[in-house]
């Protein structure tokens, strides 16, 4: 799942994801609405989003009592802050990683080699 405002293609890396399949939301609220009816693999979620932010979003995934359906569910902030001290607190509210924006093909790559099991580059 894709959580960020705008389109997937602006993170700048839609060709290496061609050939997965991915739901978007537009901010934390209607993330957290679709992770409590379907299982996803991956969250990629932006920091900076309207009703709720990213940080707030991963926090409530975590929560055991929240009502979506993988508390365990890996989830990868995408963020134009680049320094250390945003990158602890991703870390720090429960994602599992951070990508910073413009977003590189390869560090997606790698990222979604490490979280999508049987990910490969040539299958995208």
């Amino acid at each position: 799942m894709l959580v960020k405002p705008g389109q997937w293609f602006a993170c700048g890396a839609g060709s290496l994801a061609t050939g997965l399949q991915a739901d978007t939301a537009m901010n934390g609220c209607e993330a957290l609405t679709a992770l409590s009816r379907s299982d996803y693999d991956l969250v990629l979620m932006d920091l900076q989003m309207p009703e709720m932010d990213g940080l707030e979003a991963t926090r409530q995934i975590r929560d055991p009592h929240s009502s979506v359906r993988r508390h365990d569910l890996p989830v990868v902030a995408l963020t134009a802050n680049a320094l250390e001290v945003h990158r602890d607190e991703c870390l720090a509210a429960g994602m599992n990683d951070y990508l910073s924006k413009p977003l590189a093909q390869e560090s997606l790559r790698v990222i979604l080699q490490r979280f999508l099991h049987g990910f490969s580059s040539s299958s995208a």
